[in-house]
């Protein structure tokens, strides 16, 4: 891509040097009608019984991004004699950050990007619903698209925002690529368990969409935690991270019940569905029962003991 680019760039500059200032009678855009003089057009390619190099108090000004790139025309420009002290950073091609535009041209150093050179990629903002693009194959973004399906193998190729996930097919985690989705915001209390691509149980699936978890089939998982320790094992089952090992309801006191993983929440509907803990507390619904970590007694309230 670049290599086009700059040889279209080559050829228009070694048409100005031999149409706009004394080669050839066909008139130049880049002339200034009014005192005669033409843009000087430095390196590029060597022509033959033409100069390429500038004055003493000129820097050749080529275009951005061009460091690596060798006979890359410019124009020749005057060094600034003095600049406004305005914080605009830019990298130049000796690889040194200057405050602005002005100082690095007083510097005679060329440019390599806008932005400090520790930050190789200028911040392209994108509206909701597009994402930044890498346009020129410069490895930078510099505009925005319309970010409607975009396909996904992972995590990762959803980076252009924070409430995004790699939504893939139910029963195909992993084994198949996914469309960029986004994150619900909130969900409704109904218990239609179903397990998550992390192993996970989740209340329902808008549960597993709000954790940015696609899922691997309805109902809740197989793996158990909890109980009696299997086989050849000092401890039981436990959780991943960001888990807890939710026990059977109404199993309050007894030791070694087993349960299942699920999801401790991070969010919670403001939906009053009342469930009791074995805490004996009652919890507006039960996803905020799981968010304190208290195993479920029943689902209803607690009932309040008799008044003597």
């Amino acid at each position: 891509m670049h290599g086009n680019r700059f040889r279209v760039i080559i050829c228009s500059m070694a048409f100005l040097l031999v149409a706009g200032c004394g080669g050839s009678s066909a008139p130049d855009d880049s002339c200034d009608n009014e005192t005669g003089t033409c843009e000087q057009v430095c390196g590029g390619l060597p022509l033959p019984e033409m100069s390429t190099a500038c004055a003493a108090d000129q820097i050749c000004e080529r275009p951005a991004d061009g460091c690596e790139i060798a006979d890359l025309p410019g124009v020749c420009v005057d060094k600034p004699e003095a600049c406004a002290e305005i914080y605009q950073p830019v990298c130049g091609c000796d690889g040194q950050t200057y405050d602005n535009d002005c100082v690095r041209l007083q510097a005679g150093a060329a440019l390599d990007f806008p932005g400090a050179c520790d930050e190789p990629c200028p911040i392209v903002d994108c509206l909701p619903g597009s994402r930044p693009v890498d346009a020129n194959g410069n490895g930078c973004a510099t505009t925005c698209e319309e970010a409607y399906d975009v396909p996904c193998s992972d995590e990762e190729d959803c980076w252009w925002q924070d409430n995004l996930y790699c939504k893939r097919p139910e029963g195909t985690c992993g084994s198949v690529d996914g469309i960029c989705t986004t994150k619900a915001e909130g969900c409704t209390s109904d218990y239609t368990p179903v397990c998550g691509c992390d192993e996970a149980t989740y209340s329902n699936s808008c549960d597993a969409a709000i954790a940015g978890v696609s899922v691997e089939s309805s109902g809740p998982c197989e793996k158990t935690c909890g109980g009696y320790p299997g086989p050849g094992l000092d401890e039981p089952a436990g959780c991943a991270a960001g888990q807890v090992c939710d026990t059977w309801a109404d199993a309050c006191g007894i030791p070694d019940t087993p349960g299942t993983c699920v999801r401790l929440p991070t969010e919670c509907a403001r939906i009053y569905d009342p469930v009791c803990g074995c805490d004996d507390q009652t919890y507006n619904n039960d996803c905020l029962r799981l968010q304190a970590g208290a195993q479920l007694q029943y689902a209803f309230p607690c009932v309040l003991p008799a008044r003597d």
